[in-house]
């Protein structure tokens, strides 16, 4: 059963609306603000689709909604909004990457019909994930656990080792591979893994998730070695699955097959 997400301040919108998402036959969570929400985002099972207010105490809604994109790319968001405010519509889908927005007060017969292309939408980022194959590389296994469990959950085929040989085996016999997301400190007989990846399996979406902060480390690393992004474990953990979206945008790109689309169908202006 799917799970939908609504977050609104005012329980007098909040609750009717529970009542008819869950009337539709989905399973249905609530949060009162945007910190409340996110919170539910980062530790529940993903949710298909989170609908917002843009107007509460804290946290807009359009705000909110650039956090969701970085933790779970893939969730569908739609925007609700009493104003008419054309800056807060290109934040919203430039930015934000909103599905719909709508205007309350909220039609229920448009608020079903757009749940409906919602899930449908989410259905398709599914199924075009499951082709793709990650390979994470680390020597801490509570660390390869946890992103196991957090990327498997995505609809990703997550593949992990300690090991650079055993890194190197599993892209030469279970490729392609999408993306290798590792350290520094992985190599076999003195070359990084990086390298040996950029020979073997040119098209592979190379990301440096380090702990270190040697900038000409980084520098190297993007500009011999060919990684996509250089991301700190200090301090860009919840943008590890943004950066493992656009990776595979430029997967896409380089095996020349149509690229996952982030592109919304246009909304009616409000």
């Amino acid at each position: 059963m799917h799970k939908i997400l609504l977050v609104d301040n005012e329980r007098e919108f909040l609750e009717p609306l529970r009542e008819f998402v869950e009337s539709l036959g989905y399973q249905v969570d609530t949060a009162h603000n945007g910190q409340q929400a996110l919170a539910k985002v980062e530790e529940s099972e993903p949710f298909s689709v989170v609908i917002s207010d843009e107007r509460m105490p804290e946290m807009f809604g359009s705000v909110f909604f650039r956090r969701v994109k970085e933790i779970s790319p893939h969730t569908v968001r739609i925007l609700v909004t009493a104003y008419e405010d054309r800056d807060l519509i290109k934040r919203s889908v430039n930015i934000a990457e909103v599905f719909r927005i709508l205007k309350k007060p909220v039609s229920l017969d448009d608020l079903a019909v757009t749940l409906e292309l919602a899930i449908k939408k989410y259905e398709n980022k599914l199924e075009s994930l499951k082709s793709y194959k990650i390979l994470f590389v680390d020597g801490q296994l509570a660390y390869l656990h946890s992103m196991r469990k957090r990327f498997s959950k995505y609809g990703y085929d997550v593949l992990t080792t300690d090991n650079g040989k055993e890194a190197v085996r599993t892209i030469s016999q279970q490729g392609p591979i999408a993306i290798v997301i590792t350290d520094e400190t992985f190599h076999v007989d003195g070359t990084s893994i990086l390298e040996i990846i950029k020979n073997i399996s040119p098209r592979t979406v190379k990301i440096l998730f380090t702990m270190s902060k040697n900038l000409g480390l980084w520098e190297d690393f993007v500009n011999n070695v060919g990684v996509f992004q250089v991301l700190s474990r200090l301090h860009d953990g919840n943008s590890l699955a943004e950066s493992i979206f656009a990776a595979l945008k430029e997967y896409d790109r380089s095996v020349g097959k149509t690229v996952l689309s982030a592109n919304k169908v246009p909304t009616k202006p409000i």
